[in-house]
């Protein structure tokens, strides 16, 4: 065959019957959006609006990933069941026979329950630019914008239970378009949309911006969720296992260094939201980002966040010395040895019970009991010694309570173990400005006079009355407010002294000193009721012992119970009740000030509590008060089920979710959420195997 056999005849219309020249090649559409009700025709098939179509000029580049190319081969038969390419796949890239199942599912209503989620996806990106690029480059009416959002809401309703990835980024897309900006004062609110659209990074970052801006302090929870989303800190593995005391002894640290918070500088650029879409193709577009008015960008505040870093990273080390000592050394967690090491958070709860019993014990008033059952209280295996006696009085400073007198004497020795000891809040103490001589010149009078009044029978009411109404005219105006000196009353009426203690005691004083002494005994003989032999015998031994002339003991009774004047002190007012119940009330007030340091503790061993949110609220759909993360029972009961085991296989779930009659995907996905509103982070990870959160199983078990 001749060469000239195989030629063709191509002829123009417009040339002479004897030209020959080579046809224009067709004519495509360049690409455009298809508006809702519009119809074309790809494949063979007629496909409705809200897809972009056309050819994309040649080396052109940033073209729209799901633009229906007509030039695209697109095979006779194909479906829609399973595609081959990654998610982030592209109209161009299907093979002839996937372009064939993707544009059968669009024509079919684009809602068949069995496509890959690959094809949705890839419709989906084509929704997405056309409610950012386009709506910012005034390519999109506002008036198409609600057609738009229905039509994402559809799609959340048709896939989003089988696929959560897919419902996250109808949710993010469908908040960008309809929230400009975010909303006010994070750093005081959660807001969950906010924080599910755009991530806990972002929320945090502008929760921070926003404080800066508004010169509000940052909260001990949101500088420390700060310095874990900036990068500068994490939760170590040990941290972790204990996170609720890691918490706590933050916030201890954190406020003893800044009190209410960092204030942040009120000056700096404002920080710009940046939308992360799905595709691709608009990544780092500037239509996707948004300056925020009210807010100051945080990157540049690096040695605030340094301070915040360097009481994360005290906190972490303290609590991973604390898991170490639980692991190794258990049984001594609860010793005074140990607890000495460790910061009152991270006690075991047997002993912040016993401290709460002790300050309650101080808040109900000055009550004395023994050295060694205050030690025993703390640390019932404790041997009373001096470094019994020191490791308690370090431990009841550390809450903010002392005793009278000290354990240790001096700071060298140990008081007796049968000693008695009141409780007093420490900054009553250091509020008191009486001399210690002198509190210890009255202490050895009020000892004497209890003595003498014990002498054949336990002190009554009425006479412990005049004493403490003694206090109130004390000639030494310190000595009136004294707290040691109210304690050293308390102790001496709960366990009267003899002679030769007293004796002991009074070898310092001078005889103007022990004869007041003296005189304050005879005093409280003639004015607390008629003096029984015994009183009188004891009080002229008291006087002899002291050096003083005893014989003159009932002259001295007859000139005190006629009024005569004493020699160095004033005779005792009356009982000022108002007086002495408002030295109680500041002992109490104190007291209870101090029980607060475990109130924090309480508080997170509380059960978490659900957050209502307001579709709820308004349709008074409270959850039931027993069930977890705020669940309805049907999703708690599956949630309990699930933390039954660490793993669990898709068949599985499914089982037990249908035993609740729930779907399995979109159960786990209400429990996910849940969670994540709770704690902020998921219920479970993974999709077959399921992973239970090991953070989860830590807080609710």
């Amino acid at each position: 065959m001749q060469a000239a056999e195989l030629s063709t005849d191509i002829r123009n219309e417009n040339q002479s019957p004897g030209g020959f020249t080579v046809p224009k090649p067709p004519q495509y559409p360049a690409p455009r959006w298809v508006p809702k009700g519009e119809v074309i025709r790809a494949g063979g098939l007629e496909i409705g609006g809200m897809v972009y179509f056309g050819t994309p000029p040649a080396g052109g580049s940033g073209a729209e990933l799901s633009l229906i190319d007509p030039t695209l081969q697109v095979a006779a038969v194909g479906d829609f069941f399973r595609v081959s390419l990654a998610l982030r796949a592209s109209y161009k890239a299907l093979t002839p026979a996937e372009r064939r199942g993707y544009l059968a599912w669009l024509a079919q209503g684009r809602n068949h329950p069995d496509v890959d989620a690959r094809l949705v996806f890839l419709y989906f990106y084509g929704l997405e630019r056309r409610l950012t690029v386009d709506v910012h480059e005034g390519k999109c009416s506002p008036a198409e914008i609600p057609a738009l959002l229905e039509e994402l809401d559809r799609l959340r309703a048709v896939y989003g239970a089988r696929e959560q990835a897919l419902a996250t980024a109808v949710e993010s897309l469908s908040y960008w378009v309809q929230n400009t900006g975010c909303p006010p004062a994070l750093y005081a609110q959660k807001d969950p949309a906010f924080r599910k659209a755009h991530g806990l990074r972002a929320y945090t970052q502008i929760a921070v911006g926003q404080a800066a801006a508004a010169g509000v302090p940052l909260s001990a929870s949101l500088a420390r969720t700060w310095s874990i989303e900036a990068g500068s800190s994490y939760l170590r593995a040990d941290v972790r296992l204990h996170r609720n005391e890691f918490y706590g002894l933050f916030e201890d640290l954190y406020a003893g260094v800044h009190g209410a918070g960092v204030v942040l500088p009120r000056t700096g650029k404002p920080i710009k939201l940046h939308y992360s879409p799905r595709s691709i193709g608009l990544m780092e577009h500037p239509a996707l980002a948004r300056e925020l008015p009210g807010t100051i960008d945080p990157t540049d505040f690096k040695d605030h966040l340094a301070k915040v870093k360097a009481i994360f990273d005290a906190a972490s080390a303290e609590v991973e010395r604390y898991a170490k000592l639980v692991v190794r050394s258990p049984h001594l967690l609860g010793t005074l040895d140990y607890l000495q090491q460790l910061p009152t958070r991270l006690w075991p709860q047997k002993t912040k019970d016993a401290m709460r019993a002790l300050i309650q014990h101080a808040a109900e008033g000055l009550r004395p009991f023994q050295a060694s059952a205050l030690v025993q209280s703390i640390d019932p295996e404790a041997r009373y010694s001096k470094a019994a006696a020191a490791g308690a009085q370090a431990l009841l400073e550390g809450v903010g309570l002392s005793t009278y007198p000290p354990l240790l004497i001096g700071g060298t020795r140990a008081i007796k173990a049968d000693a008695s000891v009141v409780l007093v809040p420490s900054q009553l103490l250091k509020g008191d400005c009486a001399e210690a001589a002198a509190v210890e010149r009255a202490r050895i009078a009020l000892a004497s006079a209890v003595t003498v009044l014990t002498a054949d029978k336990a002190i009554e009411a009425h006479q412990a009355q005049w004493l403490e109404a003694s206090l109130e005219g004390w000639h030494e105006e310190p000595l009136r407010a004294s707290i040691q000196l109210r304690a050293a009353l308390r102790i001496a009426i709960a366990d009267p002294q003899g002679l030769a203690a007293i004796k002991k005691d009074a070898q310092p004083l001078d005889e103007d000193q022990r004869r007041a002494v003296g005189d304050f005994a005879v005093r409280a003989v003639a004015c607390t009721g008629e003096p029984s032999p015994a009183q009188v015998k004891l009080l002229t031994k008291l006087l002899t012992t002291l050096g003083l002339d005893g014989k003159t003991v009932p002259a001295q009774l007859h000139a005190a119970a006629a009024g005569g004047a004493p020699r160095k002190a004033d005779a005792p007012l009356a009982l000022d009740a108002a007086r002495i119940a408002a030295l109680h009330s500041d002992t109490a007030r104190v007291a209870a000030m101090l029980s607060s340091i475990f109130v924090d503790d309480e508080r997170e061993e509380d059960p978490p509590q659900a957050v209502a949110t307001p579709q709820a609220a308004a349709a008074g759909d409270t959850p039931p008060a027993e069930t977890l993360l705020g669940l309805d029972a049907a999703h708690s009961a599956l949630a309990a089920q699930l933390m039954e085991r660490s793993s669990w296989s898709a068949a599985e779930i499914a089982a037990a979710a249908a035993a609740l009659d729930l779907m399995p995907a979109g159960a786990i996905e209400r429990i996910n959420e849940a969670c994540f509103d709770t704690h902020d982070f998921p219920f479970t990870e993974g999709d077959d195997p399921v992973e239970i959160n090991p953070e989860i199983l830590e807080i609710l078990r």
